[in-house]
């Protein structure tokens, strides 16, 4: 298991951090090209939710491993971070930037569930030795 979750994990991760970076960096281009001009104010908030994309799909990577040993209470906890995070700062970063701000929001919720999965993972697949 800790073998297949290692595999994966670090696969999902490479990918997502390889394709949000990706979006980051060349937002402007791939909404011009997708979208049109008509939605160019569109591409801070797309810079800001590709960096939430990277933290949600490698917090999400950890989920199945949490699923096939039951420990459920576990996202429960993770998703509780996330909401928590976004429920501190989706007022204050709304009202100062905007739509922008929501992005920042939920990625600060992503951001701050995303150490309770390490540490839920390590504690789950190495657990202290006595």
């Amino acid at each position: 298991l800790k073998k297949a979750f290692i595999k994966s994990t670090l696969l999902v991760s490479a990918i997502s951090i390889l394709l949000g970076l990706g979006l980051y960096f060349f937002a402007h281009p791939v909404v011009l090209l997708i979208l049109g001009p008509v939605w160019l104010e569109t591409v801070p908030a797309l810079k800001v939710l590709s960096l939430y994309g990277v933290a949600k799909s490698i917090t999400n990577a950890f989920f199945p491993v949490f699923l096939a040993t039951k420990r459920q209470d576990y996202i429960t906890w993770i998703s509780l971070a996330s909401v928590i995070g976004l429920g501190f700062t989706i007022l204050p970063f709304v009202a100062k930037w905007g739509i922008v701000g929501a992005g920042l929001s939920a990625t600060c919720g992503s951001l701050v569930s995303l150490p309770l999965s390490f540490y839920f993972a390590k504690r789950l697949l190495w657990p202290a030795t006595k």
